[in-house]
């Protein structure tokens, strides 16, 4: 699920009741919820809506997305595992289903709790800056961070791996940087827009139009190779 490159999104559904009922031939008969435990307008929740105008009309019922941010997904993933394992609530996650508990942030065992539906997406993480540091490259960055300690702020979602790669890449590259963790990635873009954060650990796909115009300066990607929105 994780790797130092990628958040891969998945659904999960619960099956805290092991042994329990294979689902009915006749489901799905009602409405599905989708926990995302993500904000709206963040990568996940933007994947996760694509994913039910798709699905619902093939599944003949409507899937409903709840959105149930904070605790670094902690809150939406709890109430997913408590929740009754028919089919009927399921669990829209990323990579922060196995960091959570690596962090030590939930005592929980996702393996025993959560069975794998499907594999969504995966995605990798962009490194971007405002443009008004005057940096074009990482070695300008860290550079620039040295020079001018203490100015610089991070942000980056709690609980994810956005977090991981933020605190990776200030210890390898030494840059005087302060690591900020936000409840999500919606929540830390008004703040970067507005110069009260300098730096972002985004994913491409709701990025690649603030970039396109001028608001965002990307500095590098985890992808092994050049992706085609960014070339």
């Amino acid at each position: 699920m994780l790797t130092r490159r990628a958040l891969a999104a998945a659904v999960a559904l619960s099956i805290a009741g092991a042994g329990a009922p294979a689902l009915a031939q006749s489901y799905p008969s009602r409405v599905i919820k989708l926990v995302v435990p993500f904000t709206p307008g963040s990568p996940n929740d933007v994947m996760a809506r694509l994913l039910t105008q798709n699905l619902a009309p093939r599944l003949g019922q409507p899937i409903v997305v709840e959105n149930k941010p904070g605790g670094g997904t902690t809150i939406g993933t709890k109430l997913v595992a408590a929740a009754e394992p028919d089919g009927y609530t399921l669990l829209f996650i990323s990579s922060a289903i196995v960091t959570d508990p690596a962090m030590k942030r939930v005592a929980s065992d996702p393996f025993r709790e959560f069975v794998p539906v499907a594999s969504v997406n995966t995605t990798y993480w962009l490194i971007v800056v405002t443009p008004t540091l005057p940096v074009k490259t990482v070695a300008e960055l860290v550079a620039y961070t040295k020079a001018h300690p203490g100015t610089v702020n991070m942000a980056a979602t709690q609980g994810t791996a956005a977090i991981l790669v933020a605190d990776k890449f200030r210890q390898d590259s030494g840059a005087d940087i302060q690591v900020i963790p936000y409840k999500g990635g919606a929540t830390a873009m008004p703040d970067f827009l507005g110069g009260r954060i300098q730096m972002l650990v985004p994913t491409p796909s709701t990025t690649i139009p603030v970039i396109r115009s001028g608001k965002m300066a990307p500095l590098t990607i985890t992808s092994p190779q050049r992706i085609l929105g960014l070339p």
